[in-house]
């Protein structure tokens, strides 16, 4: 999974996984003040959820990782399960 986060920090990104969800949650919060003649304060607040189904992964293996406000998240797919052919035998 890739995603653009331009300006946030990793410590804003809060990534889990629950009954084969991938949750993304990022909020940014900036903050400007101009000192001149003027008084001026400009707040702005952000917070984004993605929510995207995997399925069945293997959990101890995800890597996620920002770099140059692009978020990077590794996810491993679980192997297959094979399901064994069974006889029913008649009565």
């Amino acid at each position: 999974v890739t995603m653009d986060i331009p300006g946030v920090k990793k410590e804003n990104v809060k990534i889990d996984i629950e009954e084969g969800y991938l949750t993304v949650s990022v909020s940014h919060e900036e903050v400007k003040e101009d000192n001149s003649k003027y008084i001026r304060k400009e707040r702005r607040f952000e917070s984004m959820t993605r929510s995207f189904y995997v399925g069945d992964v293997l959990m101890d293996d995800i890597k996620a990782k920002i770099d140059n406000g692009i978020l990077n998240i590794t996810i491993p797919k679980a192997s297959p399960k094979v399901e064994e052919k069974k006889y029913i035998e008649i009565e």
